[in-house]
This record gives structure tokens, C-alpha cells and sequence, in this order.
């Protein structure tokens, strides 16, 4: 195992459950859901868009990105620059009539606000799958991707390194709620933008 891998990497974890811990101390008045869930609605702009920042560039832009942008060449990044209207349209346009629905109906999910609007179980309950679905894809991805840094980078067995990301994202999540996720996004998100700047300049420089 590489000890100058792993002794920041336990580091940081310390600094997510501190957050974790904090963000739990902090918890405002409210109703749980609304602030296990939401964060009592109170959470900023920044903070709201480095969460989703954090959240859509995770190891598929580190670790499969950059290999098939290497592989498939130019096409790779025009493709990838679809994200740019496809945030805008999500947050510009879809994000701010959902939020005033959200407070209308008093919904603390989407799936509270499908039903709240259309007054179908049927709809909630496809809704419900879909989403399903689509986040055990996701989240299997970012598992393995993780797994497979920490094996390359610090030579942690596979199995130890999904352990590791299992246990750390339910203990925080667990803790703090939505309010621990986006403020450990948001730390997260700065570590990305550092890493990739001081990796940018190192292979200008190389």
C-alpha cells in the first residue's frame, strides 16, 4: 500500500464526517423531512451549483472521460459539450418551475410532486422505478470508479476500496442528510477544481 496515498485520503475522509457532524449540529427547525431531505429549503445558490457540479463530474469525467476521449479523439468532446445547454435547461428552465411547485404542493420529493399534480399512483410508482433504476446505474459506476482509483493509486484492494466508499457515503448521508451531501459536495467539488488545475498545468508543462 502507498502510505502517502492513503494518510491524505484518511485525512480527508475526517474532514467529510466533521462536515457530516456539523452539518447535523446546524439542522434548523422544521419538519425532519423537510430538512433531512431538503435541507429546510435554505441551502444557496453556490453551494447548490457546486453540489450539482460535484455530483455530474465524478469518476466517469476522471477515469472513463479522459480514456475514451483519448480513444474515440475530437467527436468525444463535442459530444461531451451537450452538457452545457442540457445544465442550463435543467436548471434555468425545468429547475425554477419545479421549485415553485415543490413549494406549492409542499413536496419534499419528485415523485410528491407527480402525485400532487396528476393524482396518479400509477405515474408515481413508474416514476418511482425509473429513477431507480437510473441511480443503481449511476451509483454502480461511481463505486467502481472509486474502487479501481484506490486500487491503482494506492494499491487498496478492490473489495477494501468499495467498502470504503460504501461506508463513508452512508455514514455522512445517514448523519447529516441533504445538508451534509451538498456541503461535502461542495468541499469535494473545490478538491476537483484544484486537482484539475494543478493537472492541467503539470501536463502543459511536462
Amino acid at each position: 500500500m502507498q502510505l502517502e496515498v492513503i494518510l491524505p485520503l484518511v485525512a480527508y475522509l475526517v474532514v467529510v464526517f466533521g462536515v457530516s457532524i456539523y452539518a447535523m449540529r446546524k439542522r434548523t427547525a422544521g419538519t425532519f423531512l423537510n430538512e433531512y431531505f431538503l435541507g429546510s429549503r435554505s441551502m444557496g445558490g453556490i453551494v447548490l451549483a457546486m453540489t450539482l457540479t460535484a455530483t455530474y463530474i465524478s469518476a466517469s469525467s476522471f477515469i472513463g472521460g479522459p480514456g475514451a476521449a483519448y480513444k474515440y479523439g475530437l467527436g468525444w468532446v463535442l459530444l461531451a459539450m451537450i452538457q452545457l445547454p442540457a445544465v442550463w435547461l435543467s436548471l434555468g428552465i425545468l429547475g425554477k418551475k419545479f421549485a415553485i411547485l415543490a413549494r406549492r404542493y409542499n413536496a419534499v420529493t419528485l415523485n410528491d410532486m407527480l402525485f400532487a399534480r396528476y393524482q396518479s399512483r400509477l405515474l408515481v410508482w413508474l416514476a418511482s422505478l425509473s429513477l431507480l433504476v437510473a441511480f443503481i446505474g449511476a451509483m454502480t459506476v461511481q463505486f467502481i470508479g472509486g474502487a479501481r482509483l484506490l486500487e491503482t493509486a494506492a494499491g487498496i484492494p478492490y473489495e477494501t476500496g468499495l467498502l470504503i466508499f460504501g461506508v463513508s457515503i452512508a455514514l455522512y448521508t445517514a448523519f447529516g442528510g441533504f445538508r451534509a451531501s451538498v456541503l461535502n459536495d461542495t468541499l469535494q467539488g473545490l478538491v476537483m477544481l484544484v486537482g484539475t488545475i494543478v493537472l492541467l498545468v503539470g501536463v502543459i508543462h511536462a
